[in-house]
This record gives C-alpha cells, structure tokens and sequence, in this order.
C-alpha cells in the first residue's frame, strides 16, 4: 500500500495537474491559445481536449504545405 505522506503527495500533483489542464481549457476559451493539430488529432475529441495544454505527446501536425522549393 502506498503511505499516508506519499497519498497526499500523489493526490497532490494530480490535483496541481487538473489544475493546469483547467487553466489550459480557460486561457484557449478566451481565444488567447488555439491548437494547431491537424483535425483528426487525439485533443479534438471531446473529453480529451480538456488535457491538451498538459499532455504534450502524439499530437498531429498538419503537412506543411508543398513550397515548391528544390533541396
């Protein structure tokens, strides 16, 4: 089992992270940051964008656009 200090130190940081995904899903509601995946990208479905701003791995960038430039 896991101690008593240790308890409160997990629910601790998983409270300081819903905290921040909160936070995330605020500041994106006022149009201060907006995501720039690509539209079948995990944080688009509902439910799971609420941890975009806090889980930054497998997100889906969109193909950049073919510039025509010659390597």
């Amino acid at each position: 089992m896991v101690s008593r200090g240790a308890g409160r130190l997990l629910l601790g940081v998983l409270g300081l992270y819903l905290l921040l995904a909160l936070v995330g899903r605020f500041v994106e509601g006022m149009g201060a940051a907006s995501c720039g995946c690509a539209e079948d990208c995990w944080c688009r479905r509902p439910g799971l964008s609420f941890f975009r701003w806090v889980f930054p791995y497998g997100h889906k960038v969109p193909a950049l656009p073919e510039t025509g430039l010659e390597q």
